[in-house]
């Protein structure tokens, strides 16, 4: 057997006997209590022969008997039943595994460990740049759809500025144009 087996059966051993002493100690005190009880019981009680018997004839049991068998009955009910303590077999020999062995393991474990980790740090943090982008486009969406609106305006207000009629209302008022007379237009040609 390996040394550390043979440590911890001694160790075992050791705390069964301590079990076995406490033991004998708890039943030697309940025995006590019973050859107490039982003889405060007997000294209590006036002696009485039995069926009429006497000391004279024989059928009467003196105290001292009565208590002796009575504290003999107690031991006997409350005897306590030893049993060998069972050996342990070993059946095959245990190999200590260095640290060296579980060293790769166990660095590969931390490994993957991290990599989760990292992952799921990488996941929450996609996540959550995610949500903010999805935000900020929700926003420029909203505007465009604004500046679109803005844009439709204006050009409706460019297309009624622009108006011909305006145009001229304009031209004749702030700048006191006239449409000429068919008199006072010359045809300019170019060339000959």
């Amino acid at each position: 057997m390996q040394p550390s087996v043979q440590k911890q059966l001694a160790r075992w051993q050791q705390q069964i006997s301590g079990f076995a002493g406490q033991a004998k100690q708890r039943l030697s005190g309940l025995l006590l209590s019973v050859q107490k009880s039982k003889t405060a019981e007997i000294q209590a009680a006036p002696a009485k022969p039995k069926s009429g018997a006497t000391p004279a004839t024989g059928a009467y049991v003196p105290k001292a008997k009565a208590v002796a068998a009575a504290v003999a009955a107690a031991q006997e009910s409350a005897k306590v039943v030893r049993r060998p303590i069972p050996q342990v077999v070993v059946t095959e020999a245990v190999e200590i595994i260095p640290a060296r062995t579980l060293l790769k393991p166990l660095l590969l474990l931390c490994t993957l460990v991290l990599a989760v980790v990292l992952s799921a740090i990488t996941v929450i943090f996609g996540a959550y740049e995610y949500r903010q982008l999805f935000h900020e486009h929700q926003s420029l969406i909203q505007q465009r759809d604004d500046l679109q609106v803005e844009w439709g305006q204006l050009l409706l207000e460019q297309s009624a500025w622009a108006a011909n009629n305006r145009v001229e209302v304009q031209a004749i008022r702030r700048l006191e144009m006239l449409v000429p007379d068919p008199e006072q237009i010359e045809i300019v040609r170019r060339g000959n």
